[in-house]
């Protein structure tokens, strides 16, 4: 066990160090979207999680969530990003004694097809575009410390240009003996380009995050608080800049980016509401997308998400709303059961 850290350690340090220059990623940029409904709706990140019986669900997020206590999970997500882009994904979760908790999962998105037309605005034909990551992870533990790692093959098909990449991730996570406490740690997508397509230069999408989940006692609220993209400090995107024209008639960039835009938007929130054993009502509200992406006098609920979580006998069901932006909106649903419950003779699904 301690070789297994001390190689995790090293290969960290060493990758991260070469990382280090990075602002905001472009290259595979589709990883570093939640993949299921419940860390949409809790702002856009979950890496730590203290509901013993759904914690494993988001190895994709934090490998070092992967728990033998559901083990054999299914989890199916679907996604709709706007009325031609749309994301599904499949997580499976096992465990083997000698070896550990192992998650694997597949996600997929579809940007539909787009109208192309070349440098003099004629029409070039249609082409579609998609996106594919394989995921793998391992988990190791127990009741209060635990990590692990992740191994990613992606594909992107950008209006035929193809490209692969290969990705590691690697996370920890503190679980507090008595009180209803979690801290995780995740070194998500260190990697490398396998094949390209074109001379662009590559940026991974490299996220470094602090995450936290905490329910006080005798309060039937449970807090989420993530930060992100650690490695950097200017993570706000310039394109949320104004241009205007200055006295010359020339434009300039009028940017109205402050250092506290950029503190703040590491920030990812999420609140969820129990309202019972069976049920939960979930509120997110992801900083960097509301700074990016609002209108002066129209930024509306821009970066907020709603949720609504319901635990069955059998199975549960998790919806998630996003406001991206005043004309973009995210639907999403993710269904998880474990097929063992399934079998089970004379239980309702309810």
């Amino acid at each position: 066990m301690q070789k297994i850290l001390i190689a995790i350690a090293l290969t960290v340090s060493f990758t991260f160090k070469g990382f280090t220059q990075l602002r905001t990623s472009r290259s595979f940029s589709f990883l570093n979207t939640p993949y299921t409904s419940k860390q949409q709706a809790l702002g856009g990140e979950l890496i730590s999680y203290t509901k013993k019986h759904e914690v494993s669900r988001y190895f994709y997020a934090n490998p070092a969530l992967l728990s033998s206590s559901n083990s054999n999970d299914i989890s199916i997500s679907y996604q709709f990003l706007s009325p031609r882009v749309k994301a599904s994904y499949i997580g499976y979760t096992t465990n083997y004694n000698k070896i550990g908790n192992i998650g694997i999962g597949l996600y997929y998105v579809n940007y539909g097809e787009v109208e192309g037309y070349d440098e003099t605005g004629k029409h070039t034909g249609n082409f579609r575009s998609n996106s594919f990551a394989s995921i793998i992870s391992w988990g190791w533990g127990n009741d209060t410390f635990s990590i692990g790692s992740s191994l990613k093959y992606t594909l992107q098909n950008i209006a035929g240009y193809k490209s692969s990449a290969l990705f590691f991730d690697f996370g920890g996570l503190f679980v507090h003996p008595i009180k209803e406490l979690s801290v995780g740690i995740t070194f998500r997508n260190i990697g490398f380009p396998l094949a390209k397509s074109s001379t662009e230069k590559f940026t991974m999408p490299v996220n470094i995050l602090l995450g936290t989940t905490f329910k006080p006692a005798n309060m039937p609220v449970r807090f989420n608080v993530v930060a992100q993209q650690l490695h950097t400090f200017k993570i706000i995107n310039s394109a949320s800049s104004e241009a205007e024209l200055n006295l010359f008639g020339e434009w300039e960039e009028n940017n109205q980016i402050t250092w506290v835009d950029h503190l703040l938007g590491h920030f990812n929130l999420g609140i969820e509401l129990v309202a019972g054993k069976n049920i939960g009502f979930l509120v997110g509200y992801d900083v960097k997308n509301r700074i990016e992406l609002k209108l002066e006098n129209a930024s509306r609920l821009t970066g907020f998400s709603l949720g609504l979580a319901l635990h069955l006998k059998k199975l549960d069901l998790t919806y998630a709303y996003k406001i991206q932006h005043i004309a973009g909106k995210t639907n999403q649903l993710t269904l998880h059961l474990n097929p063992k419950d399934l079998i089970t003779k004379n239980n309702s699904i309810l």
